[in-house]
């Protein structure tokens, strides 16, 4: 049966990141910059750390300078310097960035809309907290 589940589990998430991406693909960005988007906006002028960016997206330093990298080239963040720390690298959302995550918000909410059509909110609650007890049964696995 834990099989049968791990299976399941890795066939929705290629699938979801499909649609992510096709979603994210109209607006010109990727799932992966569309979650780093999310990451960024939400950590405000001051930006986010990119090894904390990377430690949140589970990816490694040399994945997200890439990301990064690419991300800058297409006007949707930028790096700037940690003030306390000149070791540190930020990276922040840019005017162009908020504006991709404003236009894709209702396409957004409408494919969630979609995807969770059938499931009541006692459903939808509890497929949550049961995904949130395996990532932290596979965090501890980790450790």
């Amino acid at each position: 049966m834990e099989e049968e589940i791990i299976s399941t589990i890795f066939k929705l998430d290629n699938m979801l990141r499909r649609m992510g991406n096709r979603i994210a693909g109209v607006l010109g960005a990727t799932q992966q910059q569309w979650a780093v988007l999310d990451i960024l906006n939400d950590s405000g002028s001051t930006g986010i750390p990119l090894s904390e960016l990377g430690k949140n997206l589970d990816v490694t330093k040399g994945n997200i300078t890439g990301l990064i990298d690419r991300m800058e080239r297409d006007g949707l963040a930028k790096r700037k310097d940690d003030p306390k720390d000149r070791r540190v690298i930020r990276a922040v959302v840019t005017a162009k960035g908020k504006k991709v995550l404003r236009d894709i918000q209702p396409v957004k909410n409408q494919w969630g809309d979609r995807l969770f059509h059938g499931f009541n909110v006692k459903d939808k609650k509890e497929l949550n907290n049961l995904l949130k007890r395996l990532m932290a049964q596979v965090t501890e696995l980790e450790n």
